[in-house]
Parts: C-alpha cells; structure tokens; sequence
C-alpha cells in the first residue's frame, strides 16, 4: 500500500450540500464567556455565532505524555454482538459498511457533525469534547453541531460546537497525522452518551490485524444514517512517529470524515485515529501521541 495523498486528507471524506441549512438562535457558554442563551439540557438550537479558535502546540502538550487515556463508558459490558465480532475477523469485501441502529455505548457517544453546508461524523471523547477530522472546517460565519448517535434525525438530542481545537500540521505525508480536531460543545452531553477513550497504536502488536471497528456517516448512503465496519485491519502505522498516521482498508466515502476508529479493550472502548482521506488502495486516519495528549489536555482545559 502507498501513501495516501495529503490532498485526500484535506478533501475527500467531509460530505458537502448547499441543501444543508441551520437554524440559528442566541446561545451562551460559561467557560469560554461567551454571551449566549441558556440551553435545554442538550437540546439547543444551532450556533449563531462562529466557534472560537484555539491552535494547541506541542508546548502546551508537553507536561503530557499519555499512550493511553480512559474513557467513561455507561455500561462497560460486551453485549453478545460485540463478543462475536470480536471473534470474526471475517475478510474486507468491496464494501463492508452495516448500517446500525444500536444507541447502546460506544454507539451512543458516535454521531454526526453538522457544518454550514457540510456533514461529518465524530465521537464524544470526553464530557463536552468531540474528536473528529480538522480539514472538517466550520466557514467563518458558520455555526456546527454534534448529534450523537443521529439516525434521521437527533435521537439522543444535540450540543452546539463553541470552540474547535487543533494543531499546525506537518508537509508531505505527515500531514495527515494531525488532520483531527477537537470540537468544544456547550453542553457535557458526554455525561448522558458516554465517551471514548483514547490510545496510541502499538504497531508491533496490532498492524496488519483484522480487530478494529469504524462507523460513520456516508454520503453515499444519505450521511443520515450510521454505517458500521468491523474486522479493520492497520497497514501502515509508524512512518511519521510510532502511532501515526494510520493506513487501513477500512471502507469510506466523504461524510465519515472525523468517524473513529476504535477497539474494545478490557470492558473500555479506545479510539486511535479518525477518518483523515480515503483512495482506491485505502483509507487514512489521523493518529498518534500529539491526538492523545490532546484531548488530555482538552479535558482538563474543558471539563
């Protein structure tokens, strides 16, 4: 397998629309001070203003040093499915993708990002955090907002994106290993949906494995409904840092930009990377220690 272009990684998995339109209110956010409506529990309408920027470096990353943060699951026991998937380690075909109704955890912290005129996919990584992918831009004027476990609509409620953080990437094929942000939400839905940890790949011991999962929000099938993939194998893992980007041939098309993807470890689930680019040969994920430490940091930054 070959390196994946950076021009994939900056262009092919966000899924565009002008059809897209947000609805905008007044909103409001104690920790960024930010003057706004009190929200609905998690149900608050979308952002009117654009999220605030924040660009960490690897000065504020530096007093962490994690491989391997936990998440904060609602229930840490394997339902019978998952045993079994587990297990399979069946053979990628040409479209492996399973739409999945679940809203059990992870399921429940997994969901749709809506952009101004774009559609990604994402996951709760803490109380109030979402990873997903950077090139996953909100236009200056626009407004964002995570839905977990969206299936037609917000089944499990909303939160508005007030501030999304990021990091300066690399050239040439490192670039791809910091195409992810971190989306800042105005309300901890976290503590009603879960979240995922988060670990550096051990290449050693898990490339060319068929044991990682990927779900997210095809354009092809609509980017309404969550698409599932098991059985994922990592090709490439070590090229830019041990731990990123990865290579895999997960199966993707614009819409699962920002999709995690993650194993069951132990009871916990733990996401490695998300949805960067995709080709022919296979899909890309961003990854890798600066990933981890940095919602580490976001979540002492945003508890």
């Amino acid at each position: 397998m070959v390196h994946l272009s950076p021009v994939l990684a900056a262009s092919i998995l966000a899924f565009t629309s002008s059809a897209l339109a947000v609805p905008t209110v007044e909103w409001t956010h104690p920790i960024l001070k930010v003057p706004i409506t009190p929200s609905d529990g998690f149900k608050t309408a979308a952002v009117k203003a654009a999220p605030a920027e924040i660009a960490y470096t690897e000065a504020d990353l530096a007093s962490f040093h994690a491989s391997s943060i936990p998440g904060a699951p609602l229930n840490a026991t394997l339902s019978a499915r998952d045993e079994e998937s587990l297990s399979a380690r069946g053979i990628i075909g040409p479209d492996n993708r399973v739409l999945w109704t679940s809203t059990d955890y992870p399921y429940s912290a997994i969901g749709r990002v809506s952009l101004t005129g774009a559609v990604c996919s994402g996951s709760m990584v803490g109380r109030r955090l979402v990873a997903t992918a950077k090139h996953c831009q909100i236009p200056a004027g626009g407004s964002g907002r995570f839905a977990p476990s969206y299936y037609d609509g917000e089944r499990l409620g909303g939160s508005n994106v007030v501030a999304v953080i990021s990091m300066a990437q690399g050239s040439g094929s490192c670039n791809q290993k910091e195409d992810w942000a971190i989306f800042v939400l105005a309300d901890p839905i976290g503590d009603q949906t879960g979240y995922l940890g988060a670990k550096v790949i051990d290449c050693d011991a898990q490339k060319n494995r068929a044991m990682f999962f990927h779900q997210g929000y095809p354009g092809d099938k609509g980017a309404s409904r969550p698409y599932r993939q098991e059985a994922i194998s990592v090709s490439r893992c070590a090229d830019c840092e041990p731990g990123g980007p990865l290579e895999t041939d997960a199966d993707a098309v614009p819409g699962q930009s920002g999709g995690p993807l993650w194993l069951f470890e132990n009871g916990s689930r733990f996401v490695y990377g998300v949805a960067s680019g995709t080709s022919s040969i296979g899909t890309g994920f961003a990854s890798g220690a600066n990933f981890v430490n940095a919602i580490a940091r976001a979540r002492q930054d945003f508890p």
